[in-house]
C-alpha cells in the first residue's frame, strides 16, 4: 500500500499460543490500521476480547477452529462498521447469543457461526444486504 503501513494479517495454523486478549493488544500496537485479520487454527486461549473491535478500518475477520477460546463474541463487533465477511466457525467452546448489534453493520455480506455453541434468539439480519 502506497502509506507502507500493514493492512493485513494472516497467521492462521501456525501454532500461535498464548492468550487471545494479549496476542490481540500486540496486534493493535502494532498494525492499527488492519482491513483483513486471519487469525484461526491457532490454540490461542480465554475469552474473544473487546480489543478486537478497536480495528476500526477491519472488513475481513476470520477466527475459526480456536477450540480453546471460550465465551461469546463481543457485541461490540456491531462497531465495525467496515467489516464484510465473519467467519467464528468451528470454535467449539464459544458460547452465548450471538451478538444483535451484527445487524447495525450496513457493509456485512457473510457471517459464518456454524460448530459453535451458541444460544438465545438469533439477531434479525434480514435488513442487511
Amino acid at each position: 500500500c502506497a502509506s507502507g503501513d500493514v493492512v493485513g494479517l494472516d497467521i492462521r495454523s501456525l501454532n500461535i499460543s498464548g492468550s487471545l486478549h494479549e496476542f490481540v493488544l500486540k496486534i493493535n500496537s502494532n498494525f492499527g490500521r488492519l482491513v483483513s485479520l486471519y487469525i484461526g487454527n491457532n490454540p490461542f486461549t480465554g475469552p474473544f476480547p473487546d480489543a478486537l473491535c478497536h480495528q476500526s478500518q477491519l472488513q475481513f475477520l476470520s477466527a475459526s477452529g480456536l477450540s480453546m477460546v471460550t465465551g461469546p463474541l463481543p457485541d461490540c463487533l456491531g462497531r465495525l462498521a467496515n467489516l464484510r465477511y465473519l467467519s467464528a466457525h468451528d470454535n467449539p467452546n464459544v458460547s452465548g447469543p450471538i451478538p444483535g448489534s451484527l445487524a447495525n453493520i450496513t457493509e456485512l455480506r457473510a457471517v459464518r457461526l456454524s460448530n459453535n455453541n451458541h444460544t438465545g434468539v438469533l439477531p434479525d439480519l434480514s435488513g442487511l444486504p
